[in-house]
């Protein structure tokens, strides 16, 4: 079996639609369990973790793969390197035996590249994009060996891969599109851990697994129906568009009351937002909540704020029941399904490149994962019926 290791949901999820994509089997888990074939995606949330709490959960994964046999592995890392992305592969390559990272996050399908060691969104520096405002994780740069930091790896970048490969260390080298993924994959070996995009991931199963790889093929659509909540727990600007437009479409939404969003907070006022929630839903059948474009400062926030996030959809879940959960942002989406004590997953179609419909298996929930920063595609749209949304 291939495991595939994603440091964030959204992330494993776009790892399950290349597999859906391809037509290789695919089991998607939060916990490590042998498969008869194909591809086993494990979603952890370490990018959520401290560095130190993330090497230890990482080390713990890979010490149990090793001992379970498992050679091919694959690290999903962030398309545009946030998280602890070079501590784990230091740490997977060491467990592994490997001296050599092969890591590209290039991702043709949302124009995310690297080109003379710099990373790019639709030609935009990283640094200069939202990602540079990133409440964990701000890009400080778009040099992609300034924002990888590794513990001991050299970094080589700033060429293709033919003037890098054979490298030791993390070797991430220059990639445009889909083709040059493909002859970097081309270059992996025994000797070499694989890292990267989601896209990376697919020239990966392409070049190396072709005999899984069924015609490229687009799973049945199973239509969304019922009661649905949508959870918008990123702060990108498609994030607002598509809020905007739902509100001009008469959608119900529900923003965190801005007294929720500091550091001590009253009890009962998590109360009273929990049950303005339930009503929204109760009464309309099909409810938006989001954190809101107000962005705050305070020790660990960014957690606080998902967890409170997370206790509200909960909750609702729990006292109204759903038919569709459909999360943007990996942290949340996590949250919130650990908090439902939900494990096991059946990919069931992807959407659009990155955005991955799944049916939880003792509850039979579709759950629709996204990046933050991707957009919703068409199927989301028709299901609110906001027929004019653009991004």
């Amino acid at each position: 079996m291939i495991v595939a290791i994603a440091d964030d949901i959204t992330g494993a999820a776009e790892i399950a639609g290349a597999c859906l994509r391809l037509g290789v089997p695919v089991s998607f888990s939060l916990d490590i369990h042998p498969i008869d074939k194909g591809v086993l995606v494990l979603a952890t949330d370490t990018r959520s973790l401290g560095v130190e709490e993330a090497i230890v959960e990482t080390r713990n994964i890979a010490n149990r793969l090793f001992e379970l046999g498992v050679k091919d592995v694959f690290k999903k890392t962030d398309s545009v390197l946030r998280g602890h992305v070079a501590q784990e592969l230091e740490t997977l390559a060491g467990v592994f035996g490997r001296e050599k990272v092969l890591l590209s996050p290039t991702n043709p399908y949302t124009d995310r590249r690297v080109a003379k060691g710099k990373y790019y969104v639709k030609d935009v520096p990283l640094d200069m994009t939202d990602f540079g405002d990133d409440p964990e994780f701000p890009a400080f740069t778009s040099s992609v060996k300034e924002l990888l930091r590794p513990l001991s790896m050299k970094v080589h970048a700033g060429n293709g891969i033919e003037a890098l490969v054979g490298s030791r260390g993390i070797t991430l080298p220059d990639a445009l599109d889909m083709g040059e993924l493909m002859g970097i994959a081309q270059e992996i070996d025994e000797d070499i851990f694989p890292a990267g995009s989601g896209a990376f991931f697919e020239a990966f199963l392409r070049v190396k697994f072709s005999h899984l790889c069924a015609t490229d093929k687009k799973s049945s659509p199973k239509p969304l129906e019922g009661k649905g909540i949508l959870v918008a727990g990123s702060n990108h600007f498609q994030t607002h568009a598509f809020i905007k437009n739902a509100i001009n479409h008469g959608i119900k939404v529900s923003e965190m009351p801005r007294m929720l969003k500091i550091q001590e907070i009253h009890a009962s006022k998590m109360a009273e937002w929990k049950e303005d929630v339930q009503f929204l839903l109760r009464s309309s059948n099909k409810l938006i909540i989001t954190l809101g474009k107000i962005q705050v400062r305070f020790d660990n926030c960014a957690n606080v704020l998902k967890e409170r996030m997370a206790q509200t959809v909960v909750a609702a879940i729990q006292e109204e029941g759903v038919d569709e959960l459909m999360v943007s942002g990996g942290a949340t989406v996590f949250a919130i399904i650990s908090r439902l004590n939900w494990r096991e997953f059946i990919p069931l179609e992807e959407l659009s490149p990155g955005v991955v419909r799944l049916k939880e298996e003792s509850t039979g929930c579709y759950l629709t994962i996204k990046p933050g920063s991707y957009n919703w595609p068409e199927e989301i749209i028709e299901f609110f019926d906001i027929s004019c949304y653009n991004a």
